[in-house]
């Protein structure tokens, strides 16, 4: 929760030291779909978007910042890639929702997918994923979601062998696999207690 406030408090000063305010977000964003609307098919290309946007900003909302992003990651991608970005942002979205309901149980996934969703969030409002730390870090929490070496083995346990060494114990699972290499080879070529579980 900690580090939830001083990611807010950051982004709050970023946000009064460009000194913009909702109202100028609110006329980005506009501006966007005016050209999201005019080029829903294809877009106007990816890189394009400075160049694209000065077509359809209203001269009287000319600030003195120059817009060279549209300060919400989702509409500039829409903005560049037109009907497949959209459809490709919707289908990760759903892929998203889908994983995290399968590694719920897992809290080194579920902790990427909180990674991953104060990025979107503030994906909503700033372009952070143009910034490379920021984009690596994105790239990292979800190779970790979606990585299947973290998920739970779906074997069937037989019982659990205890390993003693001196005052050291170790329990390992006892499977029915044939090829399950989760037990060290020791334990294959010397006699243990088992016991069931």
């Amino acid at each position: 929760m900690a580090v939830l406030g001083v990611y807010a408090l950051g982004t709050l000063a970023l946000f009064e030291e460009r000194e913009l305010t909702d109202i100028n977000r609110a006329i980005f964003a506009r501006t966007t779909l005016m050209g999201i609307w005019d080029n829903w098919l294809l877009g106007v290309g990816y890189g394009n978007s400075q160049t694209a946007y000065q077509i359809y900003e209203d001269p009287g909302s000319i600030y003195y910042y120059y817009v060279n992003h549209a300060h919400n990651d989702f509409l500039e991608v829409i903005f560049e890639g037109g009907l497949l970005a959209a459809l490709l942002l919707a289908l990760y979205l759903c892929l998203l929702m889908a994983q995290i309901m399968q590694v719920r149980h897992n809290q080194f996934q579920k902790a990427a997918f909180l990674a991953i969703l104060f990025v979107l969030a503030h994906s909503v409002v700033d372009y952070p994923l143009r910034t490379m730390a920021v984009a690596v870090a994105f790239v990292y929490f979800n190779a970790i979601l979606f990585s299947l070496d973290l998920r739970p083995q779906g074997r069937n346990i037989k019982g659990i062998i205890e390993l003693r060494d001196g005052s050291n114990v170790r329990r390992l699972a006892v499977t029915d696999e044939l090829n399950d290499t989760s037990a060290p080879a020791v334990v294959q070529g010397r006699h243990v207690s088992r016991r069931r579980e």
